[in-house]
């Protein structure tokens, strides 16, 4: 033990401690990561946050409170600027991170207080607790651990709803209800009025009231869940519906024209030598093979849908490139293909609306069977900032509530299939991906 006693007055198990506190904020973040460009910066957040503890002395109860402050402020400021995460949702799981680690330390010191009281004084392990703090560390390090483990296994840091009031009611409490039992340990201390019942009421009081608040969260995310989920389902069935109508119109547009065509034919055989008469017969046998549908899939109401966006594409100035090969695709559901074909256009068409320079509005629609599984790529320029909460895009439209599932949307429709999405972007190149496997 004389290894523990160095480390002890060292006081190394101090500073890795403190490390601790922070470095197990990837594990409750999982599986976002961070950009390697932004690790200096957690480096530094993490020195900064060694320096702040290391030299803080906790003289007062308002010391303590400040302490608390700060660490509450330095895992928010690391969630803002390292993570990217929107501020509300870095104050909120700033909190929730804080309530799932450090009452953890002091329930484990309360305990290790009543050891010597208690018939396991005699026992070794219990002993070497109660006078080594380098072991209390590790201890404390493992249950934070294990405490997040099991918190991630049932509701994910970033599955988190600030819009929660329980969050902004319940976090405050259990962290003004933490200092309480702090500073009863830390400054009361233990006499012989206080009891051992006396502090297990309270420390079950804390859990219970932990419980309560996971609990609420778990069913506000699955009313969530199942809001967006009914969102998204209504919404391509709406999508799909409107494929259908454009296809019927197209359709007996693309009768029209083919009959115009005929009549047009007809009518430059009677106009006999009138060079002015067949150069507008031209001029209009020319607008009509414009306006029809010049995209072939291999899938009629793919046909329609990409033709729609290839107009729309063409009358804002948008270049859009369409190589779909759809045959033996057969399987997937049409209103899941209106889905993710409606969705990722319409985005990527909405961003390329945003470049000023119109020689950089360019789309590319790549889709087909690739060793046994359906490959689809949507890429566009952009040039704006691309609003995200984490690894998660978010709208920027005003009305949220009815914009922003479009990605979710496209997600569901590639798992209901065993499949995934996978978003990515260079510099300027903004890529989605679909891979759903074929049975």
């Amino acid at each position: 033990m004389g290894f523990l006693a160095f480390f002890e007055l060292s006081g190394l198990y101090r500073m890795l401690g403190i490390a601790s506190e922070l470095l197990l904020l990837p594990v409750f973040l999982w599986p976002t990561r961070p950009a390697p460009r932004r690790w200096p910066l957690l480096l530094a957040f993490l020195a900064a946050f060694e320096l702040v503890t290391w030299f803080s002395v906790e003289s007062t109860f308002f010391d303590m409170v400040g302490l608390v402050l700060i660490r509450l402020a330095i895992f928010a400021l690391v969630l803002l600027c390292v993570y990217r995460l929107q501020p509300v949702r870095s104050m909120v799981l700033a909190m929730v991170y804080f309530l799932l680690t450090m009452p953890l330390r002091w329930m484990v010191t309360a305990a290790v207080l009543f050891l010597p009281y208690s018939p396991l004084a005699g026992f070794a392990p219990v002993v070497w607790l109660a006078e080594y703090l380098p072991l209390r560390s590790l201890l404390y390090f493992l249950l934070q651990l294990l405490c997040i483990l099991l918190c991630q296994r049932k509701t994910p840091a970033l599955a988190i709803e600030t819009g929660n009031r329980v969050n902004w009611v319940m976090c405050p409490a259990l962290i003004a209800f933490y200092l309480y039992l702090r500073y009863d340990l830390k400054y009361l201390g233990f006499n012989e009025r206080t009891r051992l019942f006396d502090l297990l009421m309270v420390l079950t009081a804390f859990l219970g009231l932990v419980l309560i608040t996971a609990l609420a969260q778990y069913v506000f995310i699955l009313q969530r869940q199942r809001m967006e989920q009914s969102n998204i389902i209504r919404l391509g069935q709406e999508q799909y519906q409107s494929v259908l109508t454009q296809k019927e119109m197209s359709d007996s547009m693309m009768k029209l024209a083919h009959d115009m065509k005929h009549h047009l034919s007809a009518i430059a055989a009677l106009a006999g030598d009138d060079g002015k008469v067949r150069e507008y017969i031209q001029s209009v046998r020319g607008a009509l093979e414009e306006a029809e549908c010049a995209v072939h899939t291999g899938d009629a109401l793919l046909d329609s849908l990409l033709g729609t966006r290839m107009r729309r594409a063409r009358e804002e100035g948008v270049a859009m490139t369409v190589a779909v090969d759809f045959a033996g695709c057969d399987f997937l559901n049409p209103v899941d293909v209106c889905a993710i074909f409606c969705n990722g256009v319409d985005n990527a068409l909405e961003a390329s609306a945003q470049v000023p320079r119109p020689e950089n509005r360019h789309i590319l629609v790549k889709a087909g069977l690739y060793r046994g599984a359906v490959l689809i790529r949507i890429s566009n320029y952009y040039e704006h900032s691309l609003r995200q909460d984490g690894e998660r895009l978010l709208t920027t439209k005003s009305q949220k509530e009815l914009h922003g599932i479009g990605l979710s949307s496209i997600r569901y429709s590639a798992e209901k299939y065993g499949g995934a999405m996978e978003l990515s972007r260079t510099k300027h190149i903004f890529t989605l991906r679909v891979l759903i496997p074929k049975p």
